[in-house]
């Protein structure tokens, strides 16, 4: 007879995030752990990946969604920018004008 290992389940907060690649923006949620902030996750070099959910993937243009999926995995050296979604379209716009980012729904 199998033994069943208890796993306890973490509380992670939903974070709201826009996800930049140099061929997609990916809107969804990250979940972090309360004492984390997602600089800490993108900085975390044991982790390779970063899991999302409820997300939306953006073609390049940001304005046509390609396709939607409860979750994805994207490895963190192709993300380009991150920012939380409770950033404002001011200082969205002046983030995209400092880098080579120019989606017309940001503008």
């Amino acid at each position: 007879m199998e033994e069943t290992r208890y796993i306890p389940k973490l509380k992670k907060d939903r974070v709201p995030v826009t996800i930049y690649t140099t061929s997609y923006k990916i809107v969804g949620e990250v979940h972090c752990l309360p004492v984390l902030r997602l600089t800490d996750m993108m900085n975390d070099t044991s982790q390779n990946f970063l899991p999302v959910t409820n997300v939306n993937i953006f073609d390049q243009s940001g304005e046509e969604i390609v396709t939607k999926l409860d979750f994805l995995t994207i490895n963190k050296n192709h993300i380009t920018m991150l920012c939380p979604l409770t950033t404002s379209k001011d200082e969205l716009k002046q983030l995209l004008k400092s880098t080579a980012w120019s989606f017309s729904s940001a503008e």
